[in-house]
């Protein structure tokens, strides 16, 4: 993998040199904190490269998020840094958790998703709910146009505190298949797909292949019970893996090599 620095500027051109970089989509220190809306008793840290911490003390209001995507703006378009999917090409990531609580009163939720923007308005990925102290079932879930569609069902009577996520994707029919597994795993043991043709194409309704955001959250989940009250709860997530496919770099290197000859050539006509 390669990263682009400014080396030598000619006017308003900047010529990018290229060097190998340990920079990646498993490096933590590429993502960047969402606060859907902020909220001072939600907390996030990126501990290292492979590990990022997110908690809820006291009360939060239903709906209320914290969270973490691998890039810095809302979507991969709208990015200068960071990565993300081309949806031309199979893809399949995962994630470890573990899940912990402290005299939590009210309902919370984690997820691991994929979609076309950082709000998540065209979205799909697996989340698991819990209320009070017990961890409840996981389940799959998607958005088109910031509508949600019907889950696909994904029901783990027994769900663990801890364990990994998965995610999917399909280049030849748009099937984004979700799942939950034991820790470390590179393939769900339980898992259901939503149907290319009800998610990923109704995204891509208006032909573009828009690039795909990776994104994890913490929440306050008061639909079914009463939000976040009081006590605490932490979600410890730990090495994400590309178990296949390969994440595109934010800014693409072909739009900075265009970027630095188009300035290049703004500069000659000047002189």
């Amino acid at each position: 993998m390669n990263i682009c620095k400014p080396a030598v500027a000619f006017g308003l051109a900047v010529v990018a040199t290229c060097a190998a970089a340990s920079a990646a989509i498993t490096d933590f220190n590429t993502w960047t904190l969402v606060e859907d809306p902020p909220n001072a008793n939600l907390s996030g840290s990126v501990d290292s490269a492979s590990q990022i911490t997110m908690s809820a003390d006291g009360a939060v209001p239903d709906a209320t998020d914290i969270g973490y995507q691998s890039v810095n703006a809302n979507t991969p378009a709208g990015s200068t840094s960071g990565f993300a999917f081309d949806p031309t090409a199979d893809f399949a990531v995962a994630i470890d958790y573990d899940w912990s609580f402290v005299d939590t009163v009210g309902g919370s939720g984690i997820g691991f998703g994929i979609g076309e923007d950082g709000a998540g308005s065209n979205s799909a990925g697996v989340a698991i709910g819990a209320f009070d102290d017990a961890v409840g079932p996981a389940g799959g879930a998607a958005r088109v146009n910031d509508v949600t569609i019907s889950p696909t069902p994904l029901i783990q009577l027994f769900a663990s505190a801890t364990g990994s996520m998965h995610i999917s994707y399909s280049a030849s029919t748009g099937d984004i298949v979700v799942g939950t597994g034991t820790v470390g795993a590179s393939a769900p043991s339980q898992s259901a797909t939503f149907d290319g043709a009800t998610v990923y194409d109704l995204w891509n309704a208006d032909g573009d292949d828009d690039l795909l955001v990776v994104s994890l959250f913490l929440r306050s989940v008061g639909a079914f019970t009463p939000a976040l009250t009081s006590g605490s709860t932490t979600a410890v997530f730990s090495d994400l893996r590309v178990i296949s496919g390969t994440p595109v770099a934010i800014p693409e290197p072909t739009s900075l090599a265009m970027l630095a000859v188009g300035g290049l050539l703004i500069a000659r006509r000047r002189r």
